[in-house]
């Protein structure tokens, strides 16, 4: 006959709560301030999108030429501080992927799924950006325009945009549309899965527009559905992660 073993003792059961609670509060105070930052730049690009709009003349391309002359004659560091934005941004989404992850064990299989798209559009992303920063300015300042024009995102002919909405649209929506049922429960919870649900259909979206060559579709899901469901999201996102470490805090505070 089998002896049941001893149940532990309350006091291993109490440090082992509050050990799991440390954990948790952890993971929430790294997602928060992950959203929290996360927020802030989107709302910097916000601004800086509106300025490139106001202060510049030529927003749209027609050649290199014209675009090298625009880009030394008028100022770039709207344009710059917005790329930096998305740049810092790539890092952060899958910090709180992964802190989504942790705290929404029980649908493990959408957050790995949504982290894997998430890796490929950080990739992609961040690669375009930190080009336009880098080479495409250094070129740029040094005159140096041979084969430049492939790698000029705002050329919307070139190489280097088409990885970027690749990114943006395919794998952006995709890792978008994953987390989505792995945040799902009520309240807040339950607006961030719709958000994400939404982000995920204006990115995929957005990647059928630049594929047809529709200009606007583009700029209506990309450039300002995307960018106002973002800012939404980090910000509900930061909420709900303060939450659930003030919660944690309390939790790990009780006798």
């Amino acid at each position: 006959m089998l002896r049941q073993m001893p149940e532990a003792p309350a006091i291993y059961k109490s440090r082992n709560v509050k050990n799991g609670g440390t954990m948790n509060r952890n993971v929430s105070t790294l997602g928060f301030w992950a959203s929290f930052a996360g927020a802030v730049l989107f709302i910097v690009f916000t601004i800086c999108f509106a300025g490139i709009a106001l202060t510049q003349e030529s927003a749209l391309w027609t050649d290199l030429n014209t675009y090298l002359v625009s880009a030394q004659t008028n100022s770039q560091i709207f344009k710059q501080i917005a790329q930096f934005c998305i740049l810092a941004f790539t890092p952060l989404y899958l910090i709180i992927l992964q802190s989504l992850k942790a705290l929404n064990s029980s649908k493990k299989l959408f957050s790995e799924i949504s982290i894997s798209f998430g890796i490929v559009f950080a990739t992609l992303v961040s690669l375009n950006y930190f080009l336009q920063l880098t080479a495409v300015r250094f070129a740029i300042d040094k005159n140096l325009i041979d084969g430049l024009e492939q790698w000029i995102m705002f050329n919307p002919n070139s190489i280097i945009l088409s990885i970027n909405m690749l990114g943006f649209s395919f794998f952006f929506g995709l890792s978008s549309l994953f987390i989505a049922p792995a945040v799902d429960g009520k309240g807040i919870q339950k607006a961030l899965s719709v958000l994400f649900s939404i982000n995920g259909i204006l990115c995929l979206s957005g990647g059928i527009g630049f594929v047809i060559e529709n200009l606007f579709l583009v700029n209506l899901t990309i450039n300002i559905g995307m960018g106002g469901i973002v800012t939404a999201i980090t910000i509900l996102l930061a909420i709900y992660f303060k939450r659930l470490s003030t919660q944690e805090s309390r939790s790990i505070m009780a006798p």
